[in-house]
């Protein structure tokens, strides 16, 4: 019997089904610890599970699926990302990986979008 890891709750956390919009709090709850036990409780990973967490996202009409939004504004994460994408590759990213080009960036930025709408909770209908 394989015992389960801090990676595998963290995984576990990332991912919502239909029936967690109705215990967002619960799985809230989870997210933040399966984080701080995956990625360790240092202050970038403390600093964002208090900005960042799972919530019933805005709607126009009816209630929206459950995400990650921020924590303040419940403005969802996926969508942040993707305003971002077409923005310049960020000074630190080029020094840091002077190869990755505006359409790599691009395309990051996009893949991590797409992951984080496929995270979220369908909308109940």
């Amino acid at each position: 019997m394989t015992e389960e890891t801090a990676r595998d709750r963290f995984l576990r956390s990332l991912v919502l089904t239909r029936g967690d919009t109705d215990q967002v709090d619960t799985r809230d709850h989870e997210f933040v610890r399966a984080l701080l036990d995956f990625g360790s409780e240092t202050d970038h990973n403390t600093d964002c599970v208090e900005r960042v967490g799972l919530a019933l996202l805005p709607q126009l009409h009816g209630s929206g699926p459950a995400g990650f939004a921020l924590r303040h504004s419940r403005i969802p994460v996926a969508d942040v990302l993707n305003a971002a994408e077409g923005t310049p590759v960020p000074d630190q990213v080029t020094t840091e990986f002077p190869e990755v080009t505006q359409e790599d960036w691009d395309a990051i930025l996009r893949l991590a979008t797409l992951v984080l709408v496929a995270f979220q909770a369908p909308p109940d209908r």
